[in-house]
């Protein structure tokens, strides 16, 4: 769990930018420098969690415990997003987002 902590503090710095032709999260880190921002893409487009009004939660974890941490975004309405990572732990490959099912019924959380 401390390392994962660790790797959302690094993302929180450096931008994860994966893409051959720019620069590493290692080498971003190593200069203490920030990279301009990027969209993350999932599936070939931009993530975007939709008419959901607010700010969204990002959460990197391994979800289906294959070694890849996917990510997880919870939205203002209290729904989670999944985006399933098809690449590795340097080279993320996000697949397109889907909702978070239990018996069927997309998950939702109450916030309030």
């Amino acid at each position: 769990m401390k390392s994962l902590a660790v790797f959302l503090i690094a993302l929180s710095l450096c931008a994860p930018v994966m893409a051959a032709d720019k620069p590493s999260l290692d080498s971003c880190c190593a200069t203490n420098e920030l990279l301009p921002p990027i969209r993350l893409e999932a599936g070939g487009e931009p993530i975007d969690t939709g008419k959901c009004i607010g700010h969204s939660g990002p959460l990197l974890i391994d979800v289906d415990q294959d070694g890849a941490l996917d990510l997880l975004v919870g939205d203002f309405s209290g729904h989670l997003h999944f985006f399933k990572n098809g690449g590795a732990e340097k080279s993320a490959a996000y697949a397109a987002g889907r909702l978070l099912e239990a018996d069927g019924e997309p998950i939702k959380i109450k916030n309030w």
